[in-house]
């Protein structure tokens, strides 16, 4: 089967290899998310395998490609961070209940 569909399908990137922006925007993620306002509950699911800190980066990569992960470290990216977290949310809200019931 093919791996790219797996991880858009279940939402993990546990499909793909570890980079240092994957990596850097799950360490980034950890710091931010407390700080970030969640979305309403009937558009949003923050606790699905799409909203997890190492499932973000490849999400991070297909909307902003490839920056130097000390930048992103240092907080230079963290408006597009939680963008990538929000549309994760979107998306996890979409396949958990919207897909089956909506």
């Amino acid at each position: 089967m093919n791996n790219t569909f797996l991880g858009v399908f279940t939402g993990n990137d546990h499909f793909s290899a570890a980079n240092p922006v994957k990596t850097a925007v799950a360490a980034r993620l950890k710091q931010i998310v407390g700080g970030i306002t969640e979305g309403d509950p009937k558009e949003f699911c923050y606790d699905g395998n799409r909203c997890k800190p190492e499932n973000l980066g490849w999400r991070f990569e297909q909307w902003f490609g490839s920056p130097e992960p000390q930048e992103i470290l240092d907080g230079g990216w963290d408006t597009q961070i939680e963008q990538v977290y929000q549309d994760a949310a979107g998306a996890e809200y979409y396949y958990r209940y919207e897909k089956d019931w909506g």
